[in-house]
């Protein structure tokens, strides 16, 4: 049986929904590396859809104290820089230590080799991959990702200020207006940003702590479809996209 949306509340009308962080570690589970990559990129630096299609690897800092994605085009046409968490940082430079490319490439691209198109193009994927997660599909969007970000930082005390300025919303208004209130069951299953940043990057090898492997089983027993294990974000070279092995051969 596929989940309903657990955060629906009486008298809602938004278009676009958060999700829980079960759900999230379900999504991010299910999902083939270059993908959950994706997702966490939405759920951990708040960014639109249209930011991360415009992504190159110029734009990103990984190494250091610094490690922040540079948005340049910008919906607000206001540029800023994101923070981006540890294990997502050093998940992105073990892929792009993987390709040796030219700094402009685009981070994301399609299987052809190309820059991905536009929103439809992930959310297509997203509506994919969500399924096979066992996730309710209703009003799940990308911006439900970027949404997801802000009740998750709220919850885990991050000041409104901060938030606005990682997601570049117009107004505090606006960051209001896509807060949760909640009891602890949608958001409460780690305390801060950090841990929940290393909590989906544990995700990927193989649940290996005891930590993670308690949380997926209280995942699975509500019914979401979590894999035992899969492939490492680090990526081997053997498991790069078609796409990605063309440009090195052509870099």
């Amino acid at each position: 049986m596929r989940h309903t949306n657990a955060l629906k509340k009486k008298g809602d009308d938004r278009r676009h929904r958060a999700i829980s962080e079960r759900e999230a570690m379900a999504l991010v589970a299910v999902s083939p590396p270059k993908l959950a990559v994706t997702w966490r990129m939405f759920l951990l630096a708040g960014i639109r859809a249209g930011e991360l299609l415009n992504l190159d690897w110029r734009d990103l800092d990984l190494n250091g104290e610094t490690r922040r994605a540079r948005i340049l085009k910008a919906k607000s046409q206001r540029p800023r820089a994101v923070k981006l968490y540890p294990r997502l940082a050093a998940s992105l430079a073990a892929w792009r230590a993987e390709r040796p490319l030219d700094p402009t490439a685009p981070v994301f691209l399609s299987a052809a080799g190309e820059r991905w198109k536009d929103a439809q193009t992930i959310r297509r994927r997203l509506l994919t991959w969500t399924k096979r997660a066992n996730m309710s599909p209703h009003k799940l969007t990308t911006r439900s990702l970027r949404h997801t970000y802000v009740a998750l930082a709220s919850h885990k005390n991050a000041s409104i200020g901060d938030v606005e300025s990682t997601t570049g919303h117009a107004s505090l208004r606006m960051v209001c207006r896509y807060m949760h209130d909640d009891d602890g069951k949608a958001f409460g299953l780690t305390a801060t940003m950090e841990e929940f940043d290393q909590l989906l990057h544990d995700l990927t090898p193989a649940q290996e702590s005891d930590r993670v492997r308690e949380l997926v089983a209280a995942v699975r027993a509500e019914g979401y479809a979590v894999p035992e294990a899969r492939e490492s974000d680090d990526m081997p070279r053997k498991g790069l996209p078609s796409a990605y092995r063309r440009l090195e051969r052509r870099a």
